[in-house]
């Protein structure tokens, strides 16, 4: 990656809101620091940055360089430990789902283990949608419409049943509510 430097300084700064700390925690000069945003930025061609005198405030930009920066930063992380640990490597099973398949997921999950030893389930119960692409996560469970991926491997896993409730008073108030569309 031509620039992982300079966006690990931008990250960095983007994270602490200082030159000052982001040259402490890197260990290098502000001016290196400086240098690294300022390389970034005329490659960007825009700024990371809003410069004042009580830091630096992301722009947008700034905001969507430490995101891509911090992604990356994690899939370092587990490549090292994959490469220190070669084919002994534990594995951990990112699953996302939503909060009615749980439950569900208990005996499967349990299952898992017991046919992987030394392996590990990372649960995600979040309304974020993970991207299975960047490696976000590795099993998604979802109640919307199927995603037109080609890459991804798409199964039937429940049928769910849900009821819903309403007092009188909101009924009165309200109406029905119409499940229909």
């Amino acid at each position: 990656m031509k620039n992982w430097n300079e966006i690990r300084t931008a990250a960095t700064v983007a994270r602490l809101g200082t030159v000052s700390a982001a040259a402490e925690e890197l260990g290098v000069h502000r001016a290196t620091v400086i240098r690294h945003i300022n390389i970034l930025e005329n490659d960007f061609g825009a700024k990371l940055f809003i410069r004042s005198q009580n830091g630096y405030a992301n722009t947008d930009l700034g905001r969507q360089v430490l995101s891509v920066a911090e992604e990356a930063g994690e899939q370092f992380k587990q490549l090292h430990r994959q490469a220190q640990h070669g084919d002994t490597a534990q594995t951990e099973l990112v699953v996302s789902c939503f909060e009615a398949l749980k439950f569900e997921m208990k005996e499967i999950l349990s299952d898992y283990l017991n046919e992987n030893q030394g392996a590990s389930i990372k649960f995600i119960n979040s309304p974020q949608k993970f991207s299975l692409e960047r490696g976000e996560v590795d099993i998604a469970f979802r109640s919307n419409p199927e995603p037109k991926v080609p890459e991804y491997v798409i199964e039937k896993f429940t049928d769910l049943e849900f009821s819903f409730f309403a007092s009188d008073e909101y009924i009165k108030n309200n109406g029905f509510p119409d499940f229909d569309g």
